[in-house]
């Protein structure tokens, strides 16, 4: 929810789009504050302004217009907020520099590479998703906001990519966790297969670290 007075923008949690099985602490939310500021901050540098970024206690962000210069790093990454998708493709075998990138204080970001650590990474996906395939509520709470559509007029929620029978599988996420189960295994074997993983981590956990890892995130 964004809302916008006195020069100021401020992003906040929107509690009726909660999900209460996957993000109980509303965790995710948060981080995704940080996410949606980040596109405001590369947005805002591209058409010339510098933002400057409060974090409030319940994990609000505001935004106003500063005297700074603007980061011309960050103009540069405008075209991607328009362009950028998920790829759920198998990913190339072929090695990966970490890449070098300014973080916020409290965040990290720690590289694995080794096979043998990639794989049990991807065995802890395994379970995860089982643990949340288990009742099916996760897996119902999933289909309510899958997409089959692009011009879905509810504007939200996740488009499945093309080749997929969206709709069939929206449908049998509603009544099982199995179809979850099966792409969850996807997943894991593409984390295995892939050249590197990237693990983003806070120092603390509360509101404000989660909005900084979401600000790194995007």
């Amino acid at each position: 929810f964004r809302s916008v007075a006195d020069g100021t923008l401020t992003i906040r949690p929107d509690s009726s789009r909660a999900l209460a099985v996957a993000d109980p602490r509303g965790r995710a939310m948060t981080i995704s504050l940080g996410c949606s500021a980040m596109s405001a901050l590369v947005a805002a540098a591209a058409s010339g302004l510098s933002l400057t970024v409060e974090i409030t206690p319940d994990g609000s962000v505001r935004l106003a217009v500063a005297d700074n210069a603007v980061d011309p790093a960050l103009a540069r990454l405008f075209p991607a907020l328009t362009s950028r998708v998920t790829d759920k493709r198998p990913y190339s075998p072929e090695a990966v520099d970490p890449p070098d990138l300014p973080l916020p204080e409290g965040i990290g970001v720690h590289y694995v590479a080794d096979p043998s650590s990639r794989e049990q990474v991807a065995d802890l996906h395994r379970q995860a998703v089982a643990e949340l395939a288990r009742t099916g509520a996760f897996a119902r709470e999933l289909a309510g906001w899958l997409r089959a559509d692009p011009a879905d007029p509810r504007r939200d929620g996740m488009t499945l990519p093309p080749g997929l029978n969206a709709a069939a599988l929206i449908a049998a996420l509603s009544t099982s966790g199995q179809p979850l189960r099966e792409m969850g295994e996807r997943d894991a074997q593409a984390l295995a297969a892939g050249p590197l993983i990237g693990v983003l981590t806070t120092a603390e956990d509360d509101k404000a670290a989660w909005v900084r890892a979401g600000l790194a995130w995007q």
